[in-house]
């Protein structure tokens, strides 16, 4: 695998890849655990080297990343990837095939979804991996009690990669200084946008509604991520504040 073309000087080097055989094509996905994988940036590229017994077909599984600081800075770009083949009989030039291009992907970085117009970020008051706390400041905290009241939330979450594909978050208190979102990793919601999306980084939204109006607007955006194990416990999914790095 080697690049090629890239909209950015800068790209092949911040783009990680890993790659490895699998049994099946369907085995291959962005969130499959790949065994012994080389590992390394597309600039440098990588090469598989393995033996095929007679009639053999092997299939493998490229995985391509980039962490959450270099998708900010190089959102909307463009990288192609190209990958040869070659095939070894015997060690000598006469049975030796040509590396020959397999075919070649050019992959696109997905902008992030900007923040939320007039919608503030929110900060962590409690981190994981058991039950972190995103919390917001009300913009009607100086209101009185009966008009802070009438004000309704309501919450969703959607995974980095699909942030227009929200999950809506349920939440019993709808009053005004209710403003501290807990993310339990036992919830349903959570095990919802990890069993449609896979384990990562994801977005947290909060609109608002006023006494009087029939509209939602915007208050608050917050970033997490999950991960299928936590120290403390192997078999139980971690919930953090903030985007994995």
């Amino acid at each position: 695998m080697a690049p090629g073309q890239a909209s950015s000087p800068v790209l092949p080097a911040a783009v990680q890849i890993a790659a490895a055989p699998v049994t099946r094509a369907l085995d291959c996905s962005p969130q499959a655990a790949l065994s012994g994988a080389r590992t390394g940036n597309a600039e440098a590229g990588l090469s598989l080297h393995g033996e095929l017994a007679a009639g053999a077909t092997a299939t493998v599984c490229l995985q391509t990343s980039l962490t959450a600081a270099a998708h900010a800075t190089l959102p909307a770009g463009t990288l192609e990837l190209a990958m040869t083949s070659s095939l070894e009989y015997a060690r000598a030039s006469q049975w030796q095939l040509t590396a020959d291009r397999a075919m070649s992907v050019t992959q696109t970085v997905k902008p992030a979804p900007p923040a939320e117009p007039e919608a503030q970020t929110m900060t962590c008051r409690v981190d994981g991996p058991w039950e972190p706390q995103l919390a917001f400041t009300s913009p009607n905290g100086k209101k009185d009690a009966s008009y802070r009241n009438q004000v309704q939330y309501r919450m969703f979450i959607a995974h980095a990669d699909t942030p227009k594909a929200r999950i809506a978050l349920p939440n019993p208190s709808t009053a005004d200084w209710y403003t501290v979102v807990p993310l339990s990793n036992t919830s349903n919601t959570v095990k919802k946008l990890i069993a449609s999306s896979g384990h990562g980084n994801a977005w947290l939204y909060v609109e608002m509604k006023l006494p009087g109006t029939s509209d939602w607007a915007p208050v608050a955006t917050g970033k997490f991520h999950t991960t299928p194990t936590v120290a403390q416990d192997m078999n139980a999914t971690g919930v953090y504040c903030g985007w994995q790095k």
